[in-house]
């Protein structure tokens, strides 16, 4: 027999519309260092996960035991009272719209050996840590915010990995952080955005021309998807337009070989039309600066750095959009004096040609 003995509870998940509400109540008390052996031994009794017909439907239950739940989880302390240990057999639902199956199933795993089981997707990582704080189960939520911030690389990483990940964290953490005040959650939807709109240089060319961002900006309120958008728009200044507008030259370009035909990506380009007009717009106010002091414009000029398709681009942008009578002798001074009279301009006649 098992440390515990027979188990004395069946957990089973029901539709229900109770709220998500946190934690009934905190419970300090000693832990069992035999769990993991009792629940070892469930699983090769076939005790702890069953599965069976009822009302014509299948239904996942647990068998448990009343004592792990007491001393794991405060949600389940308040539940069975003081008297859990003279509980004989009996039933406890759980809504099925807050709890997932799989996910309790890893944390009745976690209650009896203290072991998080590797969830095989970033939902079911969610769907644990839902549930685990339902459950009021602190240290766990603790730990698997730390899992979901390591999913993505906390939050400072453009590779493929995050670029996938980080739209579909947004979310969850901005649903928990403002329904049910998580801090743990809020804190990480703070990185969330930081990375989706602190650095248009790098975000741009990353998250913004992928699928996952699409979705993201169409499954959001329309204000929130306006609101991401006008934070990195707002992050363009005379610092780094340059740089702005070489990523929304290289997304465009990204986003017309991946959808020609405006399937996905449309609130990308609408991003990406405005940063752009932001871009231009600071480079047409400074143009002066640009022309004889930026080094991002004059290693292009000189063949350093970009490309000279990008140098047309920026050109045509900023003469066809941002020129007018206020501002083109400073173009005309810009071009002809600082830019055209480059040495490295006289010995490449494409740029020769596109200057002029």
């Amino acid at each position: 027999m098992n440390t515990y003995g027979p188990s004395n509870i069946v957990i089973r998940l029901q539709s229900s519309h109770i709220p998500a509400k946190r934690r009934l109540s905190k419970l300090n008390a000693d832990y069992s260092r035999k769990k993991k052996q009792t629940y070892t031994t469930l699983i090769n009794e076939s005790q702890v996960f069953e599965e069976e017909e009822h009302s014509d439907q299948e239904e996942v239950h647990w068998a448990c035991h009343t004592q792990v739940l007491y001393l794991e989880s405060p949600y389940f302390a308040s539940l069975l009272g003081d008297n859990f240990g003279d509980s004989k057999s009996n039933t406890t639902y759980l809504p099925s719209s807050i709890i997932d199956s799989t996910a309790f199933s890893r944390i009745i795993h976690y209650m009896y050996t203290h072991e998080i089981q590797q969830p095989k997707s970033l939902k079911e990582l969610c769907d644990m840590y839902s549930a685990a704080d339902y459950l009021g189960m602190d240290t766990l939520c603790i730990l698997l915010a730390k899992r979901l911030t390591g999913t993505v690389h906390d939050c400072v990483c453009y590779c493929q990995t995050c670029i996938s990940a980080v739209p579909e964290l947004f979310p969850f953490c901005r649903t928990r952080s403002l329904q049910l005040q998580d801090e743990k959650m809020a804190i990480l939807m703070g990185k969330v955005i930081t990375i989706l709109t602190g650095d248009p240089k790098t975000a741009l060319s990353t998250f913004w021309t992928t699928r996952h961002m699409a979705r993201l900006l169409q499954q959001l309120p329309q204000d929130i998807s306006q609101a991401l958008s006008h934070k990195v728009l707002h992050r363009v200044n005379k610092s780094n337009a340059i740089e702005s507008l070489y990523a929304c030259f290289n997304a465009s370009n990204t986003l017309s070989t991946n959808d020609p035909l405006l399937s996905w990506s449309k609130p990308l380009h609408a991003t990406l039309t405005s940063i752009q007009s932001r871009a231009t717009r600071t480079i047409a106010r400074h143009f002066d600066y640009f022309c004889s002091q930026y080094p991002a414009l004059l290693s292009c000029i000189d063949g350093i750095t970009y490309s000279f398709e990008f140098l047309e681009y920026l050109l045509l942008h900023i003469l066809e959009d941002q020129m007018d009578c206020s501002n083109v002798g400073v173009f005309y001074k810009g071009i002809v004096c600082d830019l055209i009279s480059r040495h490295a301009v006289q010995y490449n006649d494409q740029v020769k040609h596109i200057l002029n």
